[in-house]
């Protein structure tokens, strides 16, 4: 791999990785300002879990299942 082919690697890098930091500033900001202004307090936990059942998902399928599991586990156990 030639300086050059590095260099444009690593920019394509960085783009990405400001392209997910601005969506981690912009995201929370507008849901807080939505949920403010409309009393929708349940949205903050929506969006928490969602995101990190989405990384446990991108990361490992098993881990994903066993959390699935233990969450119906616990949701039988709250409802009995």
């Amino acid at each position: 791999m030639t300086e050059e082919q590095r260099n444009a690697y690593r920019k394509e890098e960085h783009r990405k990785q400001n392209f997910w930091i601005a969506i981690f500033i912009i995201v929370p900001l507008v849901l807080g300002i939505l949920s403010a202004a409309t009393g929708i307090w349940w949205i903050w936990p929506v969006v928490l879990f969602g995101g990190i059942f989405w990384a446990i998902w991108e990361y490992d399928k098993k881990a994903f299942a066993a959390t699935m599991v233990m969450l119906l586990f616990l949701l039988i156990i709250i409802l009995s």
